[in-house]
């Protein structure tokens, strides 16, 4: 123990430290420092978002550009949204740092609060683009004539996209109830 750790000690304890200005310019240093670093991450996140966004506007622009267009966009934009590179982003950003959540439910919060409306939009418009385009649906037969894609049958594929967003909202829905308690009091 030093004579300033037993002088301080001494101390009323209704007297307040002083920080020196010297001090409070490193307090301000480091919390600037805090804040965009908290900011840039979040900001590597939601660049995926936008690039989901532009796709899926890029998909429904090409598919509704003339009543001959194909549906075909709508559905590679569904696998373009689903690459593994915001994946392995996404699961580095979220059980590394400080959060200690599964990839499952990293995936699962990301698709309630965001890609959820991104692959609703996507589905309403592939079955809007089938039943208007280029005539209105007259019998079930043309919904799988016009859904066909090459020489895979137009039901094949139907029911893929059902699986495939089916599966998705199973995994939003399961992870949903997996949260931990201090999840159900912050968010999604």
């Amino acid at each position: 123990m030093t004579v300033r750790d037993t002088q301080e000690s001494a101390l009323p304890t209704t007297q307040k430290l002083e920080f020196s200005a010297a001090e409070i310019g490193a307090l301000a240093h480091l919390y600037r420092g805090e804040v965009y670093r908290s900011t840039a991450w979040r900001t590597r996140l939601d660049s995926t978002t936008n690039w989901a966004v532009v796709t899926t506007g890029i998909a429904l622009s090409a598919t509704f550009s003339s009543a001959e267009a194909s549906p075909l966009p709508m559905v590679l934009v569904g696998l373009i949204v689903l690459g593994a590179g915001w994946a392995q982003l996404l699961a580095k950003d979220y059980c590394d740092p400080r959060y200690h959540i599964s990839f499952a439910r990293a995936i699962g919060r990301r698709l309630r609060r965001t890609y959820a409306w991104i692959f609703v939009i996507q589905a309403v418009a592939y079955y809007g683009k089938l039943a208007i385009h280029p005539t209105p649906l007259a019998t079930l037969a043309d919904l799988w004539e016009r859904a066909a894609i090459g020489p895979i049958p137009g039901g094949l594929v139907v029911v893929a996209g059902v699986l495939f967003h089916g599966a998705w909202a199973v995994l939003a829905l399961v992870t949903y109830r997996t949260r931990s308690p201090r999840d159900a009091s912050g968010g999604a």
